[in-house]
């Protein structure tokens, strides 16, 4: 690929055997917009002064923005903050209402993986799009929470609802220190912690790998709690 200068060089000489933009063009495989760039800013320093005036300054830490979208229409945030006003919108009370209002709709606080992707309604309702869009959410994404709390659960906890524990066992009193892997009796403390009177907790966000590892499987850790595992409802192929 040939370098700015050397496209210069082939177009200056081009023009002097009085070629036009639109010959050059072809024969370059290049627009005559670039061929007219080239003849009038054959090293790029027009160019790159003019986008260094249009730079603006960015909100969040101060540093310049790109001027490449033209005079006044610089962003009012650099590369590194580009999401600053998503997250400067998603506030501690914010997210404590969208956490308790995911919990009147859907009968349960959201887990990680409702708001990990750009969720727009329920799970598994998601926007298919570059990450501009996430302005336009309903619901705040993972990494908002955990910027506003420190992490997932400690969001969860400050709307009101348990601690989640998915993995392994954490003592609070050493700032969440993971103490042991899960057990049977802690899976059998967790089922019955998260049973609504004699319906067991679904297996959304329970410790399932677990379970299978100390059990052989969920609905076996659900029996050895002293519940009835749920049936599962056969899908129709037709």
């Amino acid at each position: 690929m040939p370098t700015r200068a050397q496209r210069s060089k082939q177009v200056a000489a081009l023009r002097k055997q009085e070629y036009t933009y639109k010959q050059i063009a072809k024969m370059l495989a290049i627009s005559q917009s670039y061929v007219r760039d080239l003849i009038w800013d054959p090293t790029g320093e027009k160019d790159r002064a003019r986008k260094e005036s249009y730079r603006g300054t960015c909100r969040a830490c101060g540093a310049p923005t790109s001027g490449s979208n033209g005079r006044d229409k610089a962003p009012q945030y650099c590369h590194l903050h580009s999401n600053a006003a998503y997250f400067l919108y998603w506030t501690n009370s914010r997210i404590v209402a969208a956490i308790q209002e995911w919990n009147f709709v859907y009968g349960r606080p959201p887990v990680a993986t409702d708001w990990n992707k750009q969720v727009e309604g329920g799970p598994g309702q998601y926007i298919k799009g570059p990450r501009r869009n996430l302005s336009r959410r309903r619901w705040p994404s993972v990494d908002a929470v955990q910027r506003r709390f420190g992490s997932w659960a400690n969001g969860i906890v400050a709307a009101g609802f348990p601690r989640p524990l998915v993995g392994h066992y954490r003592d609070e009193s050493k700032r969440g220190q993971i103490l042991t892997r899960w057990t049977k009796e802690r899976i059998i403390e967790w089922i019955k912690e998260y049973a609504d009177g004699d319906n067991p907790p679904s297996s959304r966000g329970a410790p399932v790998k677990a379970a299978s590892r100390e059990f052989g499987s969920w609905p076996n850790a659900v029996a050895a709690a002293g519940f009835k595992p749920r049936r599962r409802i056969a899908r129709s192929t037709s």
